[in-house]
């Protein structure tokens, strides 16, 4: 797994600073909420997309929820959270948690393609930063589904066919042959 650093210089487009004029424009009208610390923006799977500026505080990324009790990335006040995942309507593909006390402004997948459609500087910043990250947590191995399985299992072969064809990360785990399986280390 890279480490936050390595993931920020590897992909500065996935971590854009915006001007304040740019945050005027992707929160007016907005809804912004505090979040305690340690209380869930959004969880991985969650079927409801809400893209998340952070105005004040920070917000933490986990992948492989259940798996993975450190954060892989920190988000900081000014940036946003989401990714290409979010906009296909499959779900979170991470979690977000606060730290600390967080004000967020939220805005739901509507709100957000009519500031991609009608916005072209926001647009193109967004859609950069979508696609780096969705390419950072591909090579990250922070995928939100886990498949277990063995090599020589035609079904588990199938289910990871299907997966790479729709482009959902994931990551494999072979549970057979091996002398402490690695789903029992998990």
């Amino acid at each position: 797994m890279a480490d936050e650093r390595t993931l920020r210089e590897q992909f500065p487009d996935a971590f854009p600073t915006l001007t304040p004029e740019q945050i005027e424009r992707l929160i007016k009208d907005r809804v912004c909420r505090i979040y305690a610390d340690g209380e869930r923006l959004f969880t991985a799977g969650d079927p409801e997309f809400c893209f998340h500026f952070i105005h004040e505080g920070m917000v933490e990324i986990y992948g492989n929820v259940g798996c993975d009790t450190t954060p892989y990335l920190t988000h900081l006040a000014g940036d946003f959270t989401g990714d290409l995942e979010d906009l296909s309507g499959r779900g979170a593909s991470v979690t977000g948690v606060a730290k600390g006390c967080a004000k967020v402004c939220e805005m739901g997948l509507e709100d957000l393609r009519e500031v991609l459609n009608t916005d072209i500087e926001l647009s193109d910043i967004i859609m950069r930063a979508f696609i780096a990250r969705w390419r950072a947590l591909e090579i990250s191995d922070q995928a939100a589904v886990n498949v277990f399985g063995r090599a020589s299992d035609r079904e588990a072969f199938r289910i990871r066919d299907f997966l790479t064809k729709n482009r959902v990360i994931h990551r494999w785990y072979d549970v057979g042959g091996e002398a402490e399986p690695t789903w029992r280390r998990i």
